[in-house]
C-alpha cells in the first residue's frame, strides 16, 4: 500500500459535481464527496479488506468500497440513510430490470381518477387533489412488482422524483 497524499489533498480541494456510480440516485443532505472517500479508502485499504462506516448516511463510503474491490458494512440510525444506502448498493437482476422497465412505461398510463387520496392531513392542505391521487396510484403500483430489490428501487426512484 502506498499512500498517495497528493492525491487526498487534491480531492479535498475539488469542487467537481457529485457523480458516477449510484451517487445520484438520491441526494442524501449531508453527503460525502465520492473522490475523497475513493482516495482514502485506496490509500488505507487493500483489496478484499473491510471497511466500517458507522454512521453511512447516504451510502457513499459502501458504494465505494464495494466498487474498489473492498467488503463494507455500514449503519446508520436514520431509516431513510439506511433505505438509501441498501437501495444504492443492492445488486439488480435482468428480471429486476425489466420489471421496473414496463413499470416506469405504465406509470405514464395509470388511471388515477377513482382512487382516494392519501390520508394524511399535512399533504392534503399542501397539495393538489390530482397530485396526491397520482402519488397514490404510483406507490400502490409498485406493489405489482416481483422482486424486493425492483420494489426497493422503485421507492427509491420514487422518492428521488417526489
Amino acid at each position: 500500500m502506498k499512500l498517495e497524499s497528493v492525491r487526498i489533498i487534491e480531492s479535498l480541494r475539488s469542487h467537481k459535481l457529485v457523480d458516477g456510480l449510484t451517487h445520484n440516485f438520491y441526494s442524501y443532505p449531508a453527503r460525502f464527496s465520492p473522490e475523497l472517500v475513493k482516495e482514502i479508502i485506496k490509500n488505507f485499504s487493500s483489496s478484499g479488506d473491510w471497511i466500517f462506516d458507522p454512521f453511512m448516511g447516504g451510502g457513499t463510503s459502501v458504494v465505494e468500497a464495494l466498487s474498489l474491490g473492498r467488503c463494507a458494512i455500514g449503519i446508520d440510525i436514520n431509516s431513510l440513510a439506511w433505505f438509501v444506502a441498501v437501495s444504492k448498493t443492492t445488486p439488480i437482476s435482468s428480471t429486476d430490470i425489466a420489471q421496473l422497465r414496463e413499470w416506469g412505461s405504465n406509470l405514464s398510463s395509470a388511471q388515477t381518477e377513482d382512487l382516494p387520496s392519501l390520508e394524511i392531513d399535512e399533504l392534503k392542505r399542501h397539495f393538489p387533489k390530482r397530485f396526491l391521487h397520482s402519488m397514490d396510484a404510483f406507490l400502490e403500483s409498485i406493489e405489482s412488482l416481483k422482486t424486493q430489490n425492483a420494489k426497493r428501487l422503485a421507492r427509491l426512484v420514487m422518492l428521488k422524483v417526489y
